[in-house]
């Protein structure tokens, strides 16, 4: 091949290398402008940050599920008051279903003036949501140290039907509506970042749910979160003709966390491995010894001393170890 072939092939390769970069230009170009494009909305002041939820992470497992799981919430929750919710920021971002949550949690009598028939009201509908906001903080103040945690959950934002705005603040809700209730864990949506009359914009994690659940020390002390376990405990034990009543009491010996392990996880437990009638402190201490085994065997996190704990009557000890096998078993499930 002659010197004028190798330079003419050479031009050529940098043609094509210069189209390839200004056709890649061009496609980041509309993909930059569809974005924002996407990000329009007349309610916006210039230069304003905006978020956007992404799409394949707005439609992923784990989003989708947390979805589903706040809907059918809500929807138990407001049984007596007819309402059904089947799209979340559609149903949520005028504020009528949040207030309703909000007055049933505080045992608010409803305003007249919040009706359904007057959704049109932009005043109306940030008026529902700002009162929702206000009973929250009045309920429980640890609102107000939740949404400091998450700053992208703002009035405004549930109002525009921020999908991340909305899911954020239902979890939290819900959470101090019933302290203790297994959400589900690592949930992250992905948000498109832009700011308005700008070209360029980022993605960015926003977190819903925690990694792992926890139970906050103010939750684990209510009558209500006894109650759930409690209910959640019998739910299992009513196969074997067993209930739970008293926390501090009913679980000291081993014998019913050992039945429940059994029952959530298939499997049978030899009699001849514990004491199902324990008389004595050592009984109790066997027994006690294989549902720690049990534990470890299910790669249950739980603290040896909340084992020790349960023998002698402790409540906050047994609670955190049957809240630790409900989470696990419902996560798995």
């Amino acid at each position: 091949m002659n010197t004028a072939t190798l330079k003419l092939k050479e031009l050529v390769n940098q043609k094509k290398k210069q189209l390839a970069q200004v056709k890649a230009l061009e496609e980041e170009s509309k993909s930059a402008l569809g974005v924002t494009k996407r990000f329009y909305n007349p309610e916006y002041k210039p230069n304003e940050i905006c978020t956007l939820a992404e799409t394949t992470s707005k439609k992923s497992e784990k989003v989708q599920h947390l979805d589903a799981f706040i809907r059918e919430w809500i929807n138990d929750f407001l049984l007596t008051k007819h309402i059904v919710v089947k799209d979340l920021v559609e149903d949520l971002k005028d504020g009528y279903i949040l207030l309703e949550i909000a007055n049933t949690i505080t045992n608010q009598v409803a305003d007249p003036a919040d009706v359904p028939d007057l959704t049109m009201s932009k005043l109306l509908q940030m008026s529902r949501i700002n009162k929702t906001f206000i009973l929250m903080s009045e309920f429980d103040s640890n609102f107000q140290k939740k949404l400091e945690g998450s700053p992208f959950v703002t009035q405004t934002g549930v109002f525009q039907g921020n999908l991340a705005a909305i899911l954020r603040l239902m979890v939290i809700i819900i959470q101090l509506a019933e302290p203790g209730i297994a959400l589900p864990p690592d949930v992250v949506l992905k948000m498109l970042v832009c700011q308005v009359d700008s070209l360029s914009y980022e993605i960015q994690d926003f977190r819903m749910t925690d990694k792992e659940q926890e139970i906050s020390s103010d939750g684990i002390q209510t009558e209500e979160f006894s109650l759930e376990l409690l209910h959640y405990v019998n739910s299992k034990l009513v196969l074997l003709d067993l209930e739970a009543t008293k926390i501090d009491q009913d679980f000291r010996n081993g014998v019913r966390l050992i039945y429940l392990l059994g029952l959530l996880g298939n499997f049978f437990v030899p009699f001849h491995f514990f004491h199902q009638n324990p008389q004595t402190e050592n009984e109790k201490r066997t027994n006690l010894r294989l549902v720690s085994d049990l534990l470890s065997d299910s790669d249950i996190q739980f603290a040896l001393t909340d084992q020790q704990d349960v023998q002698k009557g402790d409540p906050l000890a047994t609670k955190r170890i049957i809240f630790a096998i409900k989470n696990y078993f419902e996560e798995i499930n």
